[in-house]
């Protein structure tokens, strides 16, 4: 998958809040009722039925990531997405974080039960795993602050695998998730944060 420039990051640990409002509205465009649970889910017309993905298949997560995330079983391959009591965007285009395995291995759009997750690793990042990251990136330093930072790897079928940096995830609301690069942590960020929070700002 292809990020885009470190440059701007700095910014989004100053304008959390006004990014956040930013995505609401944008979400919420013509909207005066509070996002639910059925506004965030997949259109119920493409998901299938996890039971009869292949064996190998992740389509449970653990209670941690659960607590926030979620994987769908679609007709366009398996979805990584907040789950149905979050929201997750973008702040700078508002456009929904949401992650296809068939995308990500460039798979046709039709690939359903073909394209999925074969491998999930999420847990708290190790002093040492913390200080590797730092080495390669000083400036992250400033955006982990005093930030619990979390590591999410999720491999696809195809091989490929997409690492993830998770700050601080269940303590504040909302929270950063970045991609993890070989020069350390990338952009585009972006954020979580529940429908609870997100209704309350409207």
């Amino acid at each position: 998958m292809k990020f885009l420039s470190r440059s701007p990051r700095a910014r989004l640990t100053t304008t959390l809040a006004a990014c956040v409002l930013a995505a609401a509205a944008s979400a919420q465009t013509a909207r005066k009722k509070p996002l639910t649970a059925q506004d965030v889910r997949p259109p119920a017309d493409i998901l299938t039925d996890c039971a009869k993905a292949p064996p190998q298949a992740v389509v449970k997560l653990p209670p941690a990531l659960a607590s926030w995330a979620t994987i769908y079983c679609t007709k366009l391959g398996h979805i990584f997405n907040a789950n149905e009591q979050h929201f997750a965007a973008y702040p700078e285009s508002g456009l929904r974080a949401s992650f296809n395995a068939s995308q990500i291995d460039d798979k046709p759009d039709d690939a359903k039960d073909a394209s999925y997750f074969k491998e999930l690793r999420y847990g708290e990042m190790t002093p040492a795993q913390i200080e590797e990251l730092l080495k390669v990136d000083p400036l992250a330093r400033k955006i982990i602050g005093a930030r619990k930072p979390y590591r999410l790897a999720l491999t696809t079928s195809g091989g490929k695998t997409l690492s993830l940096a998770v700050l601080d995830p269940g303590v504040t609301d909302p929270f950063w998730v970045f991609p993890i690069t070989d020069k350390g942590l990338g952009q585009p960020a972006f954020f979580v944060t529940s429908l609870e929070s997100l209704n309350r700002s409207r």
